[in-house]
């Protein structure tokens, strides 16, 4: 018997499916391209080059050089990972002072139309914005630079390349919202959007220092857009070179710079944090992490086969059992959490078992703690407070997670 051939697909059934196709492609277009005209919006672009326009004097971050086109005598500038919205780029650097330069991508402005007037929305791409409410919603980014622990930071900034562009008043910020109130507007604040001087005040300031496990870091804000509310124009940083020197107690330079982790993990993260980390010493001999299991007292016998994988890793593992090991309550645990962390250099931390059984560092006061919904409540369930081990700031200094 001859084997029937499969018949062709009918003519139809191959339109249809070019036909579904074509759909699926215009819909990813779409989605690439969230910021879409709309019938009462009118965009206006601009590029990330310009021509030097004159520097503002009354300006805080204003200087009477020019950004130059090369740098005379730097070492080979380097580039931090950073957004596409902008970059900091290492120019030099010694223990007691960073050469930088920061560098504004593209950005557009959209008109939009309210009942309370014309604004516009700054669209810059991958932009943290301003989120204070009734203020005037800019752009800003962040870099951060390692110091000694008592050590402190003087900002300077040496030359910059900035233009002004007339405007409608930057759309008011309706605030930090949850996703049920993402359609909620606010009106502008008059104290900032009738006042005289520019919002915000500052081109670049320091924010302030915070503690990474042994390292210490310092948080530089740049706010590259500025608003000028009695000129109505927006005051732009193209670009700008600012040198940080970083200061010892007695007010001297810093002679040295902080160690990078001993743990290769926390080491490489530093190293990708900080702007002047290429300048940070690094261990010859790396470890793997201190690991500590958190569990049931009833499921401590089911964790070997899993602890001597990680063992043979190259972690060193230590079993907490809940309650008999840690006492009872999620101030306990945290409390266990820190003399581990502060006795053993302990770096990852796995929590087994659901909330109930183990319970999370904050707890809902939802209905029989039941967590409500992210998109709706400020009010959820978290274990990230228990990762804040050093300094009284939020960043984690344990790599820390869940299995339930």
């Amino acid at each position: 018997m001859n084997p029937t051939a499969p018949k062709p697909a009918p003519r139809r059934q191959f339109r249809l499916l070019w036909a579904l196709l074509l759909f699926l492609a215009l819909e990813l277009a779409e989605e690439k391209n969230p910021f879409r005209q709309q019938p009462d919006h009118a965009d206006y672009n601009f590029p990330a080059a310009r021509p030097a326009t004159p520097q503002r004097s009354d300006s805080p971050a204003s200087a009477t050089a020019q950004f130059p086109s090369g740098s005379t005598g730097a070492s080979p500038a380097t580039a931090s990972p950073r957004p596409a919205g902008a970059t900091f780029t290492l120019l030099a650097q010694s223990p007691g002072q960073v050469r930088f330069r920061f560098e504004l991508g593209e950005f557009s402005l959209q008109e939009v139309t309210r009942p309370d007037g014309t604004y516009s929305r700054i669209i810059l791409p991958q932009a943290q914005m301003l989120q204070r409410r009734g203020h005037p919603e800019l752009p800003v980014f962040h870099t951060d630079f390692a110091l000694l622990p008592d050590a402190r930071g003087r900002l300077e900034i040496t030359a910059s390349q900035q233009q002004e562009i007339p405007c409608p008043p930057p759309l008011p910020s309706p605030g930090e919202q949850l996703w049920s109130e993402r359609s909620t507007t606010a009106p502008p604040d008059p104290a900032i959007y009738n006042a005289s001087t520019p919002y915000p005040p500052l081109l670049a300031s320091l924010a302030g220092t915070y503690q990474l496990r042994q390292v210490f870091g310092l948080s530089l804000q740049v706010s590259p857009l500025q608003y000028l509310p009695q000129e109505g124009k927006l005051l732009v940083c193209r670009s700008f070179e600012a040198t940080l020197t970083l200061l010892d107690q007695d007010g001297s330079e810093s002679r040295t710079l902080p160690r990078l982790d001993d743990n290769g993990s926390f080491a490489s993260l530093q190293s990708e944090l900080f702007l002047n980390s290429s300048g940070l010493t690094r261990s010859a001999n790396p470890s793997v992490g201190q690991l500590l299991f958190i569990l049931p007292d009833s499921w401590s016998d089911t964790l070997d086969t899993y602890a001597l994988w990680k063992r043979r890793l190259g972690f060193e593992v230590s079993i907490a059992r809940y309650p008999a090991d840690t006492d009872s309550g999620s101030n306990n645990i945290a409390s266990y959490l820190a003399a581990a962390y502060s006795s053993s250099a302990l770096t990852h931390a796995v929590i087994i078992g659901d909330w109930d059984l183990v319970p999370p560092r904050l707890v809902t006061s939802g209905t029989n703690n039941v967590p409500p919904s992210p998109n709706s409540s400020r009010d959820v369930t978290s274990d990230a407070p228990y990762a804040c081990l050093a300094g009284d700031d939020f960043k984690a200094d344990i790599l820390l997670s869940r299995i339930s």
